[in-house]
């Protein structure tokens, strides 16, 4: 597993006033690196990968040109960004910048330059990535963050009620740490493309190993399912329960599946002062195929946010994160003056793969952190190889929780202030069913369809509604008209078994965010959100007791409803994993954001094979796109 390092993209700022405009210029070019020891090509944003972060205050302006200096077209979506002109930050009133191809621009040609602006509406983090091809697997990635503006009501009193710990924490949340995770390969993902359509075994096992993991460690924390992995950690690929549509192992190269090899690359270092007294970080898993676990050693995480916006905290020792997922916690930094380590873990079945990097104490390390400052490296880090002797780890290399180490419940996520889903009349209400299945080798299917690119040489859908023509009419949808007053509810239904497994599939939805009223195992037992709300089908009453102990426990034993009280507010919703028959998820927004909104599942290979549809939201009130967008090709 990778690892950032803390870099800022140049910028150049107006004066500190309430509303600055930010001006940022991103160079892409594609050039060979080799961050783990192991050459490859890769795309690189102003010479690194991940990209700079993008940083700004809750109501700026953001200016940011992206000159494309690669080999070939490239975009830049905004995740997280809603585009709303004010007073939101989900790119409302400027879906020009949102960075689909075909959808809301033209890709960015070489040699060419394209300039985004939004304003910064909302607060937290967020990050971006190309939306082109698989260049964000090559990456094409990088990490947004918008400080929360004076007076924003937080909800830091609920972790502690001292006033110096709470003006501790507020000042490490404007300058925190920064843990950009992702998967890597030692190939590029075209070449993961072709190895699997040339062999037809998917090749869900990845690199990122600077050490390879003895057999003593490895083979207890394998999955039942899979029996014995390889030296990587992988399923073998002739295990028939993980690849289930056959295929030929006998083609599978074996540096994909079988060779493990060391490197000797220095490590991430996290360098904290005690005397801060507490430390923020910043999370986000932008990797491509596997959902990851974050712990550190011997310190508890006291998460505040999700996908950009505040939770009431939430305790554990570890988190997990599907992909594009972001959240922010606070550590306390009341340990000895020792290095403790930082685990990133894939948590999934088909492969068992840990990442590290070292989080440092160190009185000598500056107090105060400026994320607006570029400083050079302090010559108090110590460049550091292997990681330290473990003290109180909380997570195995599989992710699995040792002892009682808690994971964060996503059931336990409630937004702060308090956000209740609308309660709108039925008549106001579109509903949206998706039915997610995988019914060949590379066929993983939205509503038995295949999502296909727009050739670049056609006019966006935002630019010309009667693109959206050549769309499968299965994998595009209208709201209606008058979007102020309309809601959508999103309900899909994985299929999995006869034969094929699913993985929880990370469905993000661009635009503004919603309300995700739940999901579950089985079929969804109503034709609507609507519907079941009269069934009274509620996650949080009921007639008699309850039944257990917790909501984890009921969840455990298979309680399924609608939580219509305190959902969690995202941008992604992740469907629980299919070992067999149906699960559910479900979710509500508010369509106040006029234009074509692309919906995908966030694994890249899922989406290199078309899972995917568009939300053609407020067809009659898409605004005019300004001629600097239409001429840019």
């Amino acid at each position: 597993m990778r690892f950032s390092t803390s870099l800022l993209a140049a910028a150049v700022m107006s004066a500190k006033v309430e509303a600055a405009l930010r001006q940022y210029t991103l160079v892409v070019t594609h050039a060979t690196i080799a961050p783990d020891g192991v050459s490859r090509s890769a795309w690189l944003v102003n010479g690194t990968t991940p990209g700079p972060t993008i940083v700004a205050d809750e109501g700026d302006q953001l200016s940011i040109n992206v000159i494309n200096k690669g080999d070939e077209p490239i975009t830049i979506h905004w995740h997280g960004i809603e585009q709303l002109g004010t007073p939101c930050i989900e790119q409302l009133g400027t879906p020009w910048s949102d960075g689909v191809p075909g959808i809301t621009q033209h890709p960015i040609a070489v040699g060419k330059s394209f300039m985004y602006n939004w304003t910064a509406t909302q607060m937290g983090y967020h990050w971006y990535h190309s939306h082109q091809h698989l260049q964000v697997d090559d990456g094409l990635r990088g990490d947004i963050y918008l400080r929360p503006k004076p007076g924003r009501e937080n909800p830091f009193s609920l972790i502690s009620s001292d006033a110096a710990n709470i003006a501790a924490m507020k000042a490490a949340e404007q300058n925190p740490h920064k843990l950009f995770v992702y998967d890597w390969k030692h190939k590029t993902a075209d070449e993961y493309m072709e190895e699997w359509k040339r062999t037809t075994v998917e090749p869900l096992c990845l690199d990122e190993q600077v050490v390879c993991p003895s057999r003593q460690i490895l083979d207890p924390v394998v999955h039942p399912t899979v029996g014995k992995a390889t030296n990587k950690g992988c399923a073998f690929p002739n295990n028939t329960k993980v690849f289930p549509y056959g295929g030929d192992p006998s083609l599978v190269k074996p540096e994909i599946f079988y060779e493990c090899k060391n490197t000797t690359t220095e490590l991430e270092v996290f360098q904290v002062n005690p005397a801060s007294k507490w430390a923020a970080f910043n999370v986000v898993n932008a990797a491509s195929i596997w959902d990851l676990r974050v712990s550190i050693d011997n310190h508890t995480l006291y998460t505040f946010a999700a996908d950009g916006s505040y939770i009431r905290p939430i305790e554990s020792e570890f988190i997990g994160i599907p992909i594009g997922e972001r959240f922010q916690f606070f550590i306390k930094l009341d340990k000895p003056l020792k290095d403790y380590t930082v685990r990133v873990a894939a948590s999934v079945l088909p492969q068992r793969l840990s990442g590290f990097a070292v989080l440092q104490y160190n009185a000598n390390a500056p107090i105060k952190r400026d994320l607006m400052v570029i400083e050079p490296p302090t010559k108090v880090k110590r460049t550091v190889y292997s990681t330290p002797h473990p003290k109180n780890p909380y997570i195995d290399y599989a992710g699995q929780a040792i002892g009682s180490a808690r994971e964060l419940n996503a059931i336990d996520i409630k937004p702060f202030p308090a956000n209740p889903p609308p309660n709108p009349s039925p008549d106001q209400i579109v509903t949206i069913r998706l039915d997610a299945e995988r019914t060949s080798e590379l066929g993983w299917f939205l509503n038995n369809r295949t999502w296909t690119e727009l050739p670049d040489s056609t006019a966006p859908v935002l630019f010309d509604y009667n693109q959206a023509n050549a769309i499968d009419s299965h994998l595009k949808f209208t709201s209606l008209k008058g979007i102020y007053q309309q809601y959508v509810d999103v309900i899909m239904v994985v299929t999995s078994g006869n034969p094929s497994l699913h993985p929880p599939h990370p469905i993000h939805k661009h635009g503004v965010k919603a309300w995700y009223l739940g999901w579950g195992s089985g079929g969804f037992p109503y034709k609507t959100v609507a519907e079941a709300q009269a069934a009274a089908w509620y996650l949080g009453w009921g007639s008699g007791g309850f039944p257990y102990k917790t909501v984890a426990e009921a969840q455990a034993a298979g309680l399924s409803g609608l939580n219509m009280v305190d959902p969690q507010y995202r941008d992604t919703f992740v469907t629980p994993p299919g070992l067999g028959g149906q699960n559910w998820i479900a979710f509500r927004f508010q369509s106040t954001d006029p234009g074509p909104m692309f919906m995908h599942c966030h694994i890249d290979p899922h989406l290199a094979v078309g899972m995917a549809v568009l939300l053609l939201e407020g067809i009659d009130e898409w605004p005019s796109t300004p001629s600097y967008y239409t001429s840019q090709h």
